[in-house]
Formats: C-alpha cells, sequence, structure tokens
C-alpha cells in the first residue's frame, strides 16, 4: 500500500512538474529582439545580459551578450572614430570584459584605428588590439586610462587591400554613468576607406 501510494505522489508530482514547465514556456518567447515574460502590466525585456524593468536596467555578471555586424560599416576616410554598429548596454559602475573578432579592409595606404568608448567618465579602461598590417604580420596596440576613446594604433598603415583581421580586448570598470558601451574605429590617416566588414563581432561582460 505505500509502495502504491509513493508511486502516485511521484506520478502527481511529475504530472505537475511538466504542466508548470508547459505554462511557464508558453509565457515566454521573444519580443522584438528580447525574451520577454509578462505578468498583468508587467513585462521584464531581456538581451543577453541585463534586463530592464520599467527603464531600470538589471545585470546579470558573468553572461555574455554578443553584437554581430550583418552588414558592412560605413567606412571611414579620416582619424576621427565614428560607431562600429558593435554597441552594449552598460550599467552604473559595472566592470567586465570585451572580446572582439574585427574584420576590416582599407584602401592602398591606409590602415585600422580602434577605440573603445561609453557614457560619462569611466573609472579606468585598459585596451589592447592585434592589428594586421601585412598579409604576415600584425602590431599589438594598447591604452589604459579613466577616458574613453584611447586610441588603439593611430599611424601604422597596412601593406593589404583585401579581407584582414584585428583581435580587440578590454577590461572595463563604468563610472557612475549608465549608457551605450561603443566599438568605434577610424582610418588612420585619410587615404580611406577603412571599413569594418559585416560578421565582427563582439562579446560583453
Amino acid at each position: 500500500m505505500r509502495k502504491q501510494l509513493k508511486a502516485v505522489i511521484v506520478g502527481s508530482l511529475a504530472l505537475f512538474a511538466l504542466i508548470f514547465a508547459v505554462h511557464m514556456v508558453a509565457q515566454w518567447g521573444p519580443a522584438t529582439g528580447f525574451w520577454q515574460v509578462g505578468s498583468g502590466g508587467f513585462s521584464l525585456n531581456c538581451p543577453g545580459n541585463s534586463c530592464s524593468v520599467s527603464g531600470s536596467v538589471l545585470n546579470f555578471p558573468g553572461l555574455s551578450a554578443k553584437s554581430q555586424l550583418i552588414a558592412d560599416s560605413a567606412g571611414s576616410s579620416t582619424t576621427a572614430l565614428i560607431n562600429s554598429g558593435i554597441s552594449f548596454p552598460i550599467a552604473a559602475n559595472q566592470t567586465g570584459t570585451l572580446n572582439c573578432a574585427i574584420y576590416f579592409t582599407n584602401a592602398s595606404g591606409g590602415g585600422l584605428t580602434l577605440a573603445v568608448n561609453g557614457p560619462g567618465t569611466p573609472t579606468e579602461v585598459t585596451a589592447e588590439a592585434q592589428i594586421a598590417i601585412s598579409a604576415i604580420l600584425v602590431d599589438p596596440f594598447t591604452s589604459q586610462g579613466t577616458s574613453w576613446a584611447g586610441t588603439l594604433n593611430t599611424s601604422v598603415t597596412s601593406t593589404v587591400t583585401t579581407l584582414q583581421a584585428a583581435e580587440l580586448s578590454a577590461g572595463i570598470e563604468n563610472g557612475t554613468t549608465a549608457g551605450t558601451l561603443n566599438v568605434q574605429f577610424a582610418d588612420v590617416n585619410t587615404t580611406g576607406p577603412t571599413v569594418v566588414k559585416r560578421d565582427s563581432w563582439c562579446s560583453f561582460p
């Protein structure tokens, strides 16, 4: 009798768990590129590494989101930094690591400059890039400080005009201002265009 009762209880619990799981899955679904669960007038919008509730952002350290270009950037023919199209939300006082694979082309005599930009004043940003300068060589560039947009490569040109690669990484300690973290680029001179190509991607944090 006890064995039968135990079997009934276990079966009932399994059935309840299945119904609950189906109910929860039915509530979750993609909404405008985010995962959303609704409860009356309440909604929780979650990209890969943070959620927003009524305008407040909740971040989940340790979970990385990816941003990937699905089209080429507009390109740069000057040394002025512009946004590449790769970006992430960043919370006040958030710390994290940015890792990127950047594919690019440049006109003859041009080259790639990279930088990381964000909101307000950061506590610290330490960045490093390995940028192709020939068919077989890459150059390392580093930057560290308490301001955004420290440029990585301002003068070294590339002898290649076909598809090349660069790697960008950064340790980021944001200040008290929330906003958007942007990967930026420029040409090393005015011989452009230097173009960040589609399928370039980054992860953060």
